[in-house]
């Protein structure tokens, strides 16, 4: 639009700026207003326009990341959960799902994420489907299960799928064509990357540190986690530890009664193998062959 100020305006005039809301995805754009006089300097200001539309390979806002678990709620909507996991899943990065969701037809394009190294993804599709939606005919059933807390789903079948680096997952709806069944819920989505990200540090060492009640951190590294002398998983708390090739409890670890521990080593042929003839009382070891996991859950008081 085009605003005249009159010679000797003192106040600001106000004008309308109309965007064209398109299908494009094009990220916001910046646009550029500028006020021009003659024998005066030309006076500029920028607006920002926000795209509202949603990328191909982005995870949509309904959607919810965490990191899988025993005991968790796998749905954003719901408070069902997860009573018994098959300990190759736990401490994956997983994604929550609306169950109010669960109806959907969409062939693809309802949940889409893009990965950054190689990795295996898995989906939890309830057990109650006479047959798959298309989409997830091309994910290969692992023969593995998930029991939950809800009494007429039972458990979740999980299925799998190889993705490289770059991939955009695209995963349709829960009810899509090829479906059949009566009542199902929807699915989750958690996966298993063949290397943890390239910021992640070689090695860490956990000290000085208290995992409070009601708190859960993940500790990531590349090579090794050495958690000890002064760290704490209090009551309540609960501590995973995901590594590339060993993670080791040191005398000064704690583990309260009611706290949860879960160490997972990586399956990355880049870590180097760990030797040691000599494995002290509390230490985990394992080499480069993983991937392996241990989940406990301290009912009394321990320490490695």
């Amino acid at each position: 639009p085009t605003v005249t100020i009159a010679a000797g305006q003192t106040t600001s005039p106000s004008f309308t700026v109309t965007a064209v809301d398109d299908a494009l995805v094009d990220g916001t754009q910046t646009v550029t207003v500028r006020a021009i006089a003659v024998g005066h300097a030309d006076g500029t200001d920028t607006i920002d326009v926000t795209d509202d539309e949603v990328g191909a390979c982005v995870l949509d806002v309904k959607f919810e990341e965490t990191i899988l678990s025993v005991g968790m709620e796998y749905y954003t909507d719901r408070t069902y959960t997860f009573t018994n996991v098959p300990a190759l899943y736990i401490g994956l990065d997983m994604i929550k799902t609306p169950n109010a969701n669960s109806n959907r037809t969409t062939a693809s394009g309802y949940l889409t994420f893009e990965l950054q190294n190689n990795a295996t993804v898995y989906v939890a599709y309830d057990q109650r489907a006479t047959s798959l939606p298309d989409w997830l005919s091309v994910f290969t059933d692992t023969g593995d299960t998930i029991d939950t807390s809800l009494s007429t789903q039972q458990f979740l079948k999980v299925y799998s799928k190889d993705f490289l680096s770059g991939d955009c997952v695209d995963l349709g709806a829960n009810k899509a064509a090829g479906f059949s069944g009566g009542t199902v819920s929807n699915y989750v989505v958690f996966y298993e990357t063949a290397a943890p990200p390239a910021s992640t540090s070689d090695d860490l060492v956990l000290q000085n540190e208290t995992v409070v009640n009601g708190e859960t951190k993940v500790y990531t590294a590349r090579y090794t986690i050495t958690a000890g002398p002064s760290f704490t998983v209090a009551s309540g708390g609960e501590a995973i530890l995901k590594a590339g090739s060993l993670i080791t409890l040191l005398p000064g670890f704690h583990a309260q009664e009611g706290s949860k521990l879960t160490a997972r080593v990586w399956n990355d042929d880049t870590a180097p193998s760990v030797v040691s003839s000599n494995i002290p009382e509390g230490q985990i070891v394992t080499s480069n062959g993983g991937p392996f996991t241990i989940q406990m859950t301290f009912l009394d008081d321990d320490s490695g």
